[in-house]
């Protein structure tokens, strides 16, 4: 892909059987400055997308997804949240580094603007992402990138067209 020009993919051998791994945030409920990517009035509404993601899902995928959360919760109780909505859903409280818990998974699904994504298609690793406009906000300058990955189903606006995209090539 174009927008990772000079990146070198390194081969990591993964199983067909894998996991989903679905990254999620978690943000300060007072932001103290404008650095943070969404404020902590949005993120119920930016959890309802996470949780509309995972409905969408077909019942084997969603066997075989993990939420990873973000590792510090600033008060957003991630983990009971999720545990109200999805009983039996698996959980990454965020305790192991990204990269070693990614490498070997079937899928990666970063749902804000980070570097999650940009790692993880660095790494050849299967992604496909989904932010709406607000959680993660991108320069100009990358808007090009960003397009083409919209144009080959990497990134989806909506977690709904992201399920359904991933259901149809799973």
């Amino acid at each position: 892909v174009s927008v990772l020009k000079g990146v070198h993919p390194r081969r990591v051998p993964r199983k067909d059987n894998g996991r989903v791994t679905l990254v999620s945030a978690a943000v300060r409920q007072h932001a103290n400055d404008s650095t943070q990517f969404m404020f902590g009035s949005e993120w119920p509404s930016y959890f309802e997308e996470q949780c509309e993601f995972v409905e969408e899902l077909s019942t084997d995928i969603q066997e075989r997804l993990t939420i990873r959360l973000y590792p510090t919760d600033y008060g957003c109780d991630q983990e009971v949240r999720w545990r109200d909505r999805f009983e039996n859903i698996a959980l990454d409280l965020g305790e192991t580094v990204l990269d070693r818990k990614v490498a070997r998974e079937r899928l990666v699904v970063p749902t804000y603007n980070s570097t999650t994504y940009l790692e993880s298609l660095s790494a050849n690793i299967p992604t496909v992402m989904f932010w709406t406009s607000g959680y993660g906000d991108v320069r100009q300058s990358a808007m090009v990138g960003i397009q083409l990955l919209e144009s080959v189903g990497i990134f989806h606006t909506t977690p709904v067209g992201a399920a359904r995209h991933i259901s149809a090539i799973w």
